[in-house]
């Protein structure tokens, strides 16, 4: 039951935002789609919410969503102005992903498991080509490839990245995640050791 109020809680925020997107900014409705990496949590949060537990996805949910979802929370976009509507609905959406990832962690739904960082590993590469050239069709932005927007750490990474060309940030960035999945495992690792 808990699953499927924050699938509906996700489709209304991401439909009330398209709607607000159309109406006021039409021009900018291209880059508002769902396609961004915790776009595709919520896609699994519907997915959950209607079809039975599956392992490969709580893995996604461990390595990718928790993170994303947490940056979204302790960094957002600061190309945004102070009480924007679009720096509410992103605050209010990643606190949904963030508290969803925790409830499947706590409830020892979702277990990290080693084989779990290749899986999220993949996942980032196989959605990430099809991104790559959406975002070369139509100028958007989809997972920061082209720019890092505002947020603190992406700008980091590109400030020191992109001198060496853009496939050199988009390098930095994979490996920074693959080096955080890593991070993920072995303090899941530390405290379940400490705890027995």
């Amino acid at each position: 039951m808990i699953k499927k109020y924050f699938a509906l809680a996700i489709i209304l925020l991401e439909v009330f935002k398209l709607c607000v997107s159309g109406f006021l900014y039409p021009q900018y409705v291209k880059n508002y789609l769902p396609l961004h990496l915790c776009s595709f949590a919520g896609f699994f949060i519907i997915f959950e919410a209607l079809f039975k537990n599956n392992k490969v996805v709580n893995q996604w949910w461990i390595y990718i969503f928790l993170f994303a979802g947490i940056l979204g929370v302790v960094s957002p976009d600061s190309s945004y102005p102070w009480f924007n509507y679009y720096l509410f609905h992103a605050l209010i959406y990643h606190t949904l992903i963030t508290s969803y990832a925790l409830i499947k962690i706590t409830s020892h739904e979702a277990v990290p498991s080693y084989k779990g960082i290749w899986q999220s590993t993949l996942f980032i590469a196989i959605t990430l080509i099809p991104i790559y050239f959406i975002n070369k069709a139509f100028g958007s932005n989809y997972y920061l490839i082209n720019d890092p927007q505002g947020f603190p750490v992406t700008r980091l990474i590109y400030k020191y990245a992109s001198p060496f060309g853009q496939w050199a940030y988009l390098f930095a960035m994979c490996l920074l995640g693959f080096i955080l999945f890593h991070i993920i495992y072995f303090v899941y690792k530390a405290f379940k050791k400490r705890s027995t």
